[in-house]
This record gives C-alpha cells, structure tokens and sequence, in this order.
C-alpha cells in the first residue's frame, strides 16, 4: 500500500501493514511530550463507538505506530469491553472504570508482557487471571483528575487516550490533549474526510491547528495540535 503525504509535505512512503516495522510509520508520528488522543471516524455512518468495527489494516498500522511512540495506552471500561482489548507490546495499558469485576476481556484474562492497570473508585473483588494487571485506587470521579492520578502514578509522560465521544469531550473540555490523531475510513475524497472531521471537532467543541495529513486510498489519517481554550 502506498501511503501519500498531503500536508504538509509530498512524501510517499510504501506500507505492508502486515510486515512493515512501526519504524517505517514514526516519520509521520513522533513522540511528543503530553497526551495524544487517537480515534477512528466511518466517513459514512460517522460512527463514533467500537473503532474496532470499522478499523481496516492501514488504520490499524498507524495506531500501532502511535501506541509504539507512547509510553501508557489510556482507555475507559466502556471502550475496552466494545474492543474486547487487549494488552500491548509497546506500552503499559490502562483502564478506567466504574465496574472493575466486570472487565471480562483478552488484556484482563491472558498473560501479558506488559503491565495492565485498572483505576477505579471501587476495589475489585476477583483476582485477575492476568497475575501482570495492577489495580490503582483513585480518589476522584471527575475524569480529568483521574488521569492526573493515573499520569503521576505511572510517571507517564507520553500518553495516548483512546476512549469514546462523551469521554474526549470531557477532556478536551480539560484541555487535556495536546494533539489528536484522526483516522477516517471509506472516505471518498479528501473533501469528505475533511468534512467528516469538521463534525467531529465540532463534536468535541474544539479549535485545531492542522499538522498533518496522509491518504491510502480511501483511508486518510489527520494529525492535529489541540488549542487551548480561553477560561
């Protein structure tokens, strides 16, 4: 697959999304220091819920390219049981949720390589099959505070948040992200992606700064500096 830079540059670069290293894909995705948030948008049903459903193998590709520039992959109870998530080989995992007994997925019940945590307000009462999850009591309800706890917890200092709408808007709200990683699939033209993430952000009630664009057939992928709000 032939991968296109639209913006800001013409670079070109050919990915197997199958065998291609991570490597190939962090020219367009540095580390950056602060919280990326990564989410994935159907150009035709804009649907917003289970990226897992409509994720194809060059989005894929890409998240695993942002997950490998991260150091702690933060998603929400709710996203991870619609994903049935699992854990990651390049960063440490992390949960939140109301329902900690609950989290009946693959990053909870199999062996992982790295660690998985769950933050919540309440404490379990099962023994996680997975003996490298980690349980984090936090303090707060507000989601903002709870990643403040989870981020000086961990030492993390480069975060990705994969969670739903309600979520982000949240924490966009919080001026939390210091960038956003937009992918949108079955898009028939740039005019159309383009359009899809203007609703979004609007959705989220956010103002951008454009950084990036790339396109692989009807796949473009969006990288954006968030703005911070006026309190």
């Amino acid at each position: 697959m032939i991968v296109r830079e639209l913006f800001p540059g013409k670079n070109e670069l050919e990915i197997d999304p199958g065998t291609s290293s991570v490597a190939a894909g962090q020219i367009w995705y540095p580390k950056i220091s602060g919280a990326r948030f990564n989410f994935v948008i159907h150009s035709v049903s804009h649907e917003y819920q289970n990226s897992d459903s409509i994720s194809n193998p060059i989005d894929r590709y890409f998240l695993k390219v942002i997950r490998s520039q991260s150091d702690l992959i933060i998603t929400s109870g709710k996203t991870a049981k619609a994903e049935a998530l699992n854990s990651s080989k390049f960063a440490a995992v992390a949960i939140i949720t109301n329902h900690p007994d609950h989290l009946l997925i693959p990053a909870i019940l199999e062996p992982s390589s790295n660690q998985v945590i769950v933050c919540s307000q309440t404490v379990p009462t099962i023994t996680f099959r997975n003996s490298n999850v980690r349980f984090l009591k936090v303090q707060s309800q507000q989601i903002t505070e709870v990643l403040d706890e989870l981020i000086q917890a961990t030492g993390s200092s480069a975060p990705v948040i994969e969670v739903g709408l309600s979520t982000a808007l949240e924490l966009a709200r919080g001026d939390f992200f210091v960038e956003l990683c937009l992918s949108v699939v079955s898009a028939t033209s740039l005019q159309d992606a383009s359009a899809s993430v203007e609703v979004f952000l609007a959705n989220l009630e956010l103002e951008v700064e454009l950084l990036q664009t790339l396109c692989c057939i009807d796949t473009y992928l969006f990288r954006f500096k968030a703005l911070k709000r006026n309190h």
